[in-house]
């Protein structure tokens, strides 16, 4: 493995299997770590989304991408209301990536649910 520029970059050959950090608590994985519970959260303003539980099928598939250390592909398509630039083609591949760190996060209960990205007004 290789450092350029604030990132590790695997070189063919090299054997390293995990690049990336280690879990606060290491007997238990990265993304299956609970999230404190709304009565011991210092800030009740914020909640997980409905579309970050790791039962949806969309994190669950990240999730395990992330365990098996497969990558993943993004996909932009032309119609995308979150896209800065047009583009001529129905869809475009953006690159394959590796997920190497993955952690919940919550939002304001004030944001509107429906702006968030990978929902639909």
């Amino acid at each position: 493995m290789v450092h350029r520029g604030g990132k590790s970059v695997s070189e063919p050959g090299d054997e390293t299997i995990d690049q990336s950090l280690p879990p606060d608590d290491p007997s238990t994985p990265l993304a299956k770590q609970a999230l404190p519970s709304p009565a011991s959260d210092p800030i009740q303003r914020f909640r997980l989304a409905g579309d970050q539980s790791e039962h949806d099928g969309r994190v669950a598939g990240l999730i395990q991408s992330y365990e098996q250390r497969r990558p993943i592909v993004l996909i932009l398509a032309s119609d995308y209301p979150l896209c800065d630039f047009e583009h001529p083609w129905p869809f475009a591949v953006l690159g394959w990536y590796r997920i190497t760190l993955a952690w919940p996060e919550k939002e304001s209960k004030a944001e509107n649910p429906s702006a968030n990205l990978g929902m639909r007004p």
